[in-house]
């Protein structure tokens, strides 16, 4: 909210326990940001001792959360669900595992990439007759172009995270393949141990990555340099309304229109970089960093106002974010060996 966003879809992967699910949700419930609360259904931590059995007990724990948090209006929070990576478990967990959220009609989001030597699952899901207009495909790096034909078909959603998949070596983000399938890119920060949390830096990201792609084919031929077709304004919208139509909130947020509720973003102030206001959206997109988002409305409820938070002390979070962490690294210290050699060095095992 500090950087802007006003919404998450929050791809929950440490539901190690069903109390880590219970406290989740708390967490979302107390910031006050709008969510849609992705049930993870796969184990993230391999060398802990497991809670669950197997995926019918991580089933039968999201019934739970729907029964519990989600059988009424929890007016900001929705729910969904995070599947387990796919081609990494039975095509049946994955089966039964979408059939558990649309009995609920919850979102379903899902890591979908063609990394060398695994299928993405896509084409599983098309034969299947799983794909939907209720998921929401993260990545999608490295897609063989039937899978597009197929997403595009089933009415799918996208999500782009341009910086961190460039920095990991996914692939190039797919903004050439969304345009020519008529898909709607929306994006994302993914991981934010490794990206900053606000959206406008990598709507920025995505912006040049997507100007590149507009006029490489001139660029490397070489001929007179070719005018970007991809402008700011347009980007704005993959994490506006196009971000809103995703996760199926098109008809109450995602644009300023009468009638829907009033998550709004203030940009402003005096910083340098804001002056001259020449042109709106560039000026958001170019210019525009959390320091200068001085006002965030959820839901017509001030979150942030004149740069301050609302009702959050940042200097007391910041010290339980810290304290949380050097515990985790202390009980990852006492874990069996099997991390990969980096993780291994940052828990001081290696």
């Amino acid at each position: 909210m500090n950087s802007g966003v006003t919404t998450i879809l929050d791809f929950s992967h440490s539901i190690n326990t069903p109390e880590h699910a219970d406290a989740a949700i708390e967490g979302l419930d107390q910031a006050g940001v709008r969510a849609i609360f992705g049930y993870g259904f796969f184990e993230s931590s391999p060398n802990a001792p497991a809670y669950f059995s197997g995926p019918e007990e991580r089933i039968k724990d999201f019934h739970r959360i729907a029964a519990t948090y989600f059988s009424s209006d929890r007016g900001l929070l929705s729910l969904g669900v995070s599947l387990n990576e796919q081609g990494m478990v039975p095509f049946e967990y994955t089966r039964a595992e979408i059939e558990a959220a649309r009995a609920h009609n919850a979102l379903i989001v899902t890591h979908t990439l063609g990394l060398p030597g695994r299928s993405s699952g896509v084409a599983e899901l098309a034969e299947a007759g799983l794909l939907g207009p209720d998921q929401v495909h993260v990545h999608c790096n490295g897609l063989p172009e039937q899978d597009w034909v197929e997403l595009a078909r089933a009415g799918a959603k996208l999500s782009i995270s341009p910086e961190p998949e460039l920095n990991a070596d996914l692939g190039a983000p797919p903004f050439t393949q969304c345009e020519r399938h008529g898909v709607k890119p929306t994006i994302s920060c993914d991981s934010l141990y490794s990206t900053p949390g606000d959206l406008l830096t990598q709507v920025r990201i995505g912006l040049g990555f997507k100007r590149w792609l507009d006029v490489e084919a001139n660029t490397l031929a070489p001929r007179e340099p070719a005018k970007p077709k991809t402008t700011a304004y347009e980007a704005l919208g993959w994490c506006t309304v196009n971000a809103a139509d995703a996760v199926g909130l098109a008809d109450h947020i995602g644009s300023l229109t009468p009638g829907k509720q009033a998550d709004l973003i203030m940009v402003g102030g005096s910083s340098f970089s804001l002056h001259p206001q020449l042109h709106p959206a560039g000026t958001v997109v170019y210019g525009t960093s959390p320091s200068e988002i001085r006002t965030v409305m959820v839901n017509g409820k001030l979150v942030k106002h004149n740069g301050a938070l609302i009702d959050h002390d940042m200097t007391a979070l910041a010290l339980q974010a810290d304290r949380a962490a050097e515990q985790i690294i202390e009980r990852g210290a006492k874990l069996p060996s099997g991390l990969p050699r980096e993780i291994e060095e940052a828990l001081g095992v290696a």
